[in-house]
């Protein structure tokens, strides 16, 4: 005689689980991260005006601050006619 290979049913169960709205998690039981739960610094590529900046060859490092310098210079000059030109206009 052979026993049955599968005495269980295949029919699916019902779930024991009766929820009432109360039984439900709520706002209020939210998780509250504390402030040991800070997250890592991402570790991020340098721009490439920092990495110009802090060359090791100093051709490359005195040519950075002069392109900035000239930079900050007609920066300076544009922000000074945008003003002249705003008041004109007043």
């Amino acid at each position: 005689m052979i026993p049955p290979k599968n005495t269980q049913s295949t029919a699916p169960k019902k779930s024991s689980l009766n929820l009432k709205t109360t039984d439900l998690p709520s706002d209020s039981d939210a998780i509250i991260p504390t402030q040991d739960a800070t997250p890592e610094p991402i570790a991020k590529d340098r721009s490439f005006g920092e990495r110009w900046k802090t060359h090791r060859f100093w051709l490359v490092r005195v040519s950075y601050h002069v392109l900035f310098s000239v930079w900050a210079i007609v920066m300076a000059i544009g922000g000074i006619i945008a003003w002249i030109i705003a008041m004109l206009f007043i």
